[in-house]
Parts: structure tokens; sequence; C-alpha cells
């Protein structure tokens, strides 16, 4: 059995992060190519959303949703998201059965997150490299799945505290939505306050508080 793990929304300031180890047997793995898996980033949602029922016809996966809120208490602590993510991927792999796992690796030095998930993770070979998702179907089958999972838990949150964009700090929608609900409870439970890019949107409300305030003298 071969397995592949990826991630989806490590970057954004609202929701959640998504975690995906998708794994099949090795004389499965052309017919990923046939159904046109690939890194996720190069599909459209049409396209993630159509090979994902054709998936469960090939192998079998795991997803952990981390919440906002884990991050925040985890980053409060000082334990980084790479620390994180190899915790939750250990995690996985300790509930399956593999031979051989390829893990898309944020950090720069592969042989150093496989080191951070063999604390969790003692069993198999672990393969970490950066881009994996684009070198191994494994792992583009995970990302394709953890991508899915990610924009399905955005909509749920879009329905109860409205429209932000797409949670990343680079979207302009997002950082505007973050601006004009910064004190709104309903946010906060899906904000990752402990990112700098939360950081500076306080700061710089702070200041246009304290210049309104100086200007009513």
């Amino acid at each position: 059995m071969i397995a592949g793990v990826d991630e989806s929304g490590r970057g954004p300031v609202i929701g959640p992060m998504v975690m995906c180890v998708f794994y099949c047997d090795e004389n499965e793995i052309p017919k990923l190519k046939e159904i046109g898996v690939k890194d996720s980033k190069l599909l459209s949602d049409a396209q993630r959303r159509s090979i994902e029922p054709k998936l469960r016809k090939i192998g079998f996966w795991k997803k952990t949703v981390v919440s906002s809120r884990e991050i925040n208490e985890k980053m409060k602590k000082k334990v980084s998201l790479n620390e994180l993510e190899a915790e939750k991927i250990g995690v996985m792999l300790n509930e399956i059965k593999f031979e051989k796992a390829f893990i898309d690796s944020p950090d720069a030095d592969g042989k150093k997150f496989e080191r951070r998930i063999r604390k969790y993770c003692k069993k198999g070979v672990l393969v970490c490299e950066n881009y994996a998702d684009r070198k191994y179907l494994v792992v583009g089958a995970a990302s394709i799945i953890a991508k899915n999972e990610r924009e399905n838990q955005v909509e749920k949150i879009a329905e109860k505290i409205g429209f932000f964009g797409s949670g990343y700090p680079s979207d302009d929608r997002t950082i505007k939505f973050i601006k004009k609900n910064f004190n709104s409870p309903e946010l906060k439970k899906y904000l990752r306050t402990e990112w700098s890019t939360v950081g500076r949107i306080k700061e710089e409300l702070r200041q246009k508080t304290v210049q309104k305030s100086l200007g009513q003298f």
C-alpha cells in the first residue's frame, strides 16, 4: 500500500486547515492519472469535485480538520504550524496500513519534516519533499480531497458569518471583512488570532480609534 499526504488551508487567516492521507495499492496508481489526478491547485473546482467520487473506486483516505481554535491554542504554546502538521500526519498514518508514504513537506528540508513526523509515527518508509503534490499522484489525490473539504468548510462558515472571500491574507475581500467585523464574536470563532495579519489589523484599528478620539477634542 502506497500513501500520499497533503494539506489545504495552511495559509488562510480564516477557517480550518484540512489534512488528508490517501492510500491505495501500488498497482492502482496508473488509474489516478487516467482520471485526471494532479496537484489540486492546477484543477478547477468542477474538476476537483468530479474526480473525488472516482477516487473511491481506487483507494481510501482519512481527513483531519484542524480548527482555527486549535491552531491558535498551539501557537500560543509556541508550537509551530509545521510541528502541528507533523503531529496530525503521524496520527493519520498510525491509523492505516501502508509500506511507503509520500508527503508534501512544509519544511524546506524534507528530512527535517520527516524527523518531526517520526516523533508521532514510527512505521513505514516516509518520503518528505517540497512540491510532492506535483511529483506523486497519491499526494495529488490527497490534495484534491483536502481542498474539497476546505472549500466545504469555508462555505459552512460563510453561511454563519457572511461571505468573506477566500480567507487568505492576500485577498482584499478577506482583509476588509476582518476589519469591518473585527469585534464580532462569531468571526472570532474562525479567525486565526495568532496570525501576524490579525496583529497588524488590530494595531491599525487601535490607531484609528486613538486618532478619532483625539480629533474630538
